[in-house]
């Protein structure tokens, strides 16, 4: 019998051997409404619930002695959520209020109201909400060489559900 992974869904995700560092903020959001058993097509209410669940979840439920830092992929050329073995030196932190040594980093760049969860949530819904809202969840590149947003293929809500039921032959592990 397959033991059955405590990690939430959203850390399979940015594993996933399939990207390069990790995963979007849009795409984060559809994987976990698709774990979930939801729609992704969602109220501009509910996905920033599901936004701030998500970066709540990433303070403060990462595996021990593992951070999640908010960072701009000059690839893709938006924020992506990764995966690190060790604090993150020259970023800001958002430090979880559990007193368990974990953190969400992000880039010193940003310019938050105020340096806390609260901001950081307004600040990635402002620079995602008009590709979440449309339902693009996907960057994808396009012929041309450059990036767009696109709708997830058919395809990739079985592939996230794969990811998640089986992390160890979908997934790297550092």
């Amino acid at each position: 019998m397959r033991r059955r992974s405590r990690m939430k869904p959203w850390w399979h995700v940015i594993r996933d051997s399939r990207f390069g560092r990790g995963a979007t903020i849009p795409y984060l959001i559809a994987a976990t409404r698709i774990a979930r058993g939801d729609q992704v097509t969602a109220s501009a209410d509910s996905y920033q619930a599901d936004l701030f669940t998500l970066l709540t979840e990433m303070r403060d439920e990462a595996p021990v002695r593992r951070w999640v830092a908010i960072e701009m992929c000059p690839t893709l050329e938006t924020f992506i959520a990764l995966r690190y073995t060790s604090p993150r030196v020259g970023m800001n932190s958002i430090q979880s209020p559990k007193g368990n040594g974990r953190a969400l980093y992000y880039p010193k760049g940003l310019n938050l109201r105020r340096p806390d969860l609260e901001s950081l949530h307004g600040y990635v819904w402002r620079e995602h909400e008009d590709v979440i809202l449309a339902g693009r969840f996907s960057r994808e590149q396009t012929p041309g060489g450059d990036y767009e947003w696109t709708e997830l293929a058919e395809t990739e809500g079985r592939e996230i559900l794969l990811t998640i039921s089986n992390p160890r032959s979908r997934t790297r592990f550092h």
